[in-house]
């Protein structure tokens, strides 16, 4: 995920070839040939698409480590309760999680 968000963002601000984002896709990111020329096209294309995942999953850790804090955590029921609000934004799940923001 990191390396997809690295990808990203040289890739828009143009400091990044064809080249360099199949070495880093390849040999950094232990991605595959196909693969990595889709994330390259993509990145081409869309823009922020690949971030957007690496800050999503940054957002649920938070989530989960705050979870785990309370007493009686169950992995079973923060699944349930993160499902039961659907998909909203990662920015307003800690609000319906907890009733209030992440600091």
């Amino acid at each position: 995920m990191a390396g997809n968000a690295i990808l990203d963002h040289d890739v828009q601000a143009g400091h990044m070839t064809r080249e360099q984002a199949l070495a880093l896709l390849m040999e950094e990111a232990l991605q595959e040939e196909g693969e990595a020329v889709g994330k390259w096209k993509r990145a081409q294309l869309t823009c922020g698409q690949l971030t957007t995942y690496f800050y999503g999953f940054y957002e649920m850790m938070v989530i989960r480590e705050r979870a785990e804090r309370a007493p009686g955590f169950s992995e079973r029921a923060l699944h349930d309760k993160l499902l039961s609000f659907g998909s909203p934004q990662p920015r307003f799940l800690a609000t319906l999680m907890f009733g209030d923001p992440l600091p």
